[in-house]
């Protein structure tokens, strides 16, 4: 993916956060792969929302992150939800510690977060 065309140290935060994004994106769709072959949709109903929800505007924050942009607003407000719902869906796995699915997709959504906020620090 290219990177967007913001002048100074915001770009390469961007393309940090755009990967970073891809890699929460990648591992929420595992966690709801997983949960939905479980069998077990009744318990696992708020965590496959979450997740396919996460990985939806994770992707979508990501590709948004790479486009040229004259006036942030629209970039910086897409980033901040994507923040809420990282440390949302991240919160939600730590109660399933011991579901690898939810290990993953907690680390991918935490470093989401924080290159997110990175970026957004330097917008």
């Amino acid at each position: 993916m290219p990177t967007a065309h913001i002048p100074g140290k915001a770009d390469g935060a961007l393309a940090a956060c755009a990967a970073a994004c891809l890699e929460a994106a990648n591992a929420g769709d595992a966690c709801e792969a997983a949960c939905l072959q479980s069998g077990r949709l009744d318990s696992f109903r708020k965590c496959v929302e979450l997740s396919g929800d996460c990985a939806d505007l994770c992707r979508a924050a990501a590709r948004i992150a790479v486009r040229p942009h004259s006036d942030t607003r629209h970039l910086k407000a897409v980033l901040r939800v994507c923040v809420t719902l990282c440390e949302e869906y991240a919160a939600f796995c730590g109660r399933y510690a011991h579901e690898p699915a939810c290990v993953a997709s907690r680390a991918a959504c935490t470093q989401c977060v924080a290159a997110c906020k990175q970026a957004l620090a330097l917008l």
